[in-house]
């Protein structure tokens, strides 16, 4: 929900305005401020402000760090989330992940030991999803890590493939839980789940509630009026883009062809457009 925010200031100079509000995301309450600032000229005489007279400051893009390659990012505690592969940002020693705060990068703990290919906020923890097999310094992630603000923790060991280099592609917050997908055929250690592609992580135990059963790679996820869509490059169970009601996968429209001698990754990335 929006609101108006009126406000009369006299004089003509700069003005910095700075508002704090509070929101709730995932069940925890969180803070940001924003800042804008005013450059505002002397008003005509005998006449009324015109919104000419007081516009905001010019904006331009700007360079706030070099990296090798980024491949998502997210705002996770009003700090800017990058992910991808890179060793360093400026001058700054980061390991594939990184935060920025408006005005310098920090790292998150030591990092990710490999690519990270993911992002996901839910129930007030970073989710990072890709290639690797340690987050700070923890062993046995296995491609999927959660950052609490302090330090990381694995999911049950992640996820894993026979035969292929496994991969956590996409993560996605739903009422459910977290689901996860990209290439692997099992999830979690302690309690092995065999899946294909997809799994739903429930906070402690990952379940097969998704029915999972892709013949190919899960590539993007998204809520489609409230319900999961995977979008990837398989066959089954329909042809590249599918849609969970809650019992089975359900084709849209017939699916999406991809051309078979040049595939790519299928349906690479999914939103919801209203």
């Amino acid at each position: 929900p929006t609101a108006p925010l009126s406000f009369c200031i006299s004089g003509d100079t700069a003005y910095t305005l700075q508002v704090k509000y509070y929101f709730t995301h995932q069940g925890k309450t969180d803070s940001c401020v924003h800042e804008q600032s005013f450059n505002c000229a002397s008003a005509p005489p005998d006449s009324s402000c015109s919104s000419s007279d007081c516009e905001p400051v010019n904006r331009n893009w700007q360079n706030i760090g070099n990296v090798q390659l980024v491949y998502d990012m997210a705002v996770y505690q009003c700090q800017l989330i990058v992910a991808g592969t890179f060793s360093q940002i400026n001058s700054q020693p980061v390991n594939n992940i990184a935060a920025w705060d408006g005005h310098q990068w920090s790292a998150l703990g030591s990092g990710i030991n490999g690519t990270v290919r993911a992002l996901a906020i839910h129930k007030g923890k970073l989710y990072a999803g890709g290639s690797f097999t340690s987050a700070g310094g923890n062993p046995n992630s296995n491609n999927l890590a959660a950052w609490d603000g302090s330090q990381w923790s694995n999911l049950d060991g992640g996820v894993t493939a026979v035969g292929k280099v496994p991969l956590a592609a996409s993560l996605l917050s739903t009422p459910q839980g977290l689901v996860a997908a990209g290439v692997f055929d099992q999830a979690g250690s302690n309690s092995p789940l065999p899946t294909q592609h997809i799994a739903l992580w429930n906070d402690s135990i990952w379940s097969d509630d998704l029915n999972s059963s892709f013949n190919g790679p899960v590539h993007s996820l998204t809520l489609r009026n409230g319900q999961l869509v995977a979008g990837g490059y398989y066959s089954v169970p329909q042809r590249n883009i599918a849609q969970w009601d809650g019992t089975h996968w359900n084709a849209l429209s017939g699916g999406i062809a991809v051309d078979p001698q040049n595939p790519g990754f299928g349906v690479k990335a999914l939103t919801e457009y209203d």
